[in-house]
């Protein structure tokens, strides 16, 4: 800094910290109650970018054989641009799960969103669905007749 009256320039130091991206979710936490078994129930988190500079995220479940899914898995957002990212859980057992919802801020904070539901009725399905009624058609008494029912537990 040259000041006005002396020959020998004054130093002066400056410091500067920076900071990356500034990435908001909304809600911190999602809650699916209770989902039927084998039903794919979608909810959204909200992902806002406070900050004057781009936003490169990467989305992932912390548990390697997830009940749930997202989409998208990598996001960009501009400055003050707001994304819904869609959390699908597909259950497969009549019990509590929970899981951890990962988004790594490429040179910012990285966040976590806890994640929960609960499945009901059963994970067990039959082929052919429809059980309601069996026809087996006209058949004489004394003759036997079959019709072949498979039954799947989808769960774990």
């Amino acid at each position: 800094v040259k000041i006005i009256g002396r020959t020998v320039p004054f130093p002066l130091v400056l410091t500067a910290n920076s900071v990356g991206p500034r990435v908001e979710v909304d809600p911190p936490t999602l809650d699916w109650g209770n989902v039927k078994c084998l039903e794919d129930v979608t909810r959204h988190v909200k992902l806002t970018n406070n900050s004057c500079i781009d936003a490169s995220i990467r989305a992932f479940m912390n548990e390697r054989k997830s009940l749930w899914t997202v989409h998208p898995k990598i996001i960009h957002l501009s400055p003050q641009e707001t994304l819904q990212l869609a959390v699908t859980l597909r259950i497969d057992e009549t019990c509590t799960m929970q899981d951890t919802l990962n988004l790594i801020v490429q040179e910012g904070e990285d966040l976590q969103v806890a994640v929960k539901g609960r499945g009901t009725e059963t994970p067990v399905r039959c082929e052919p669905a429809e059980l309601d009624l069996i026809d087996f058609g006209t058949v004489f008494t004394t003759r036997t007749e079959t019709r072949d029912i498979i039954i799947k537990n989808h769960g774990q």
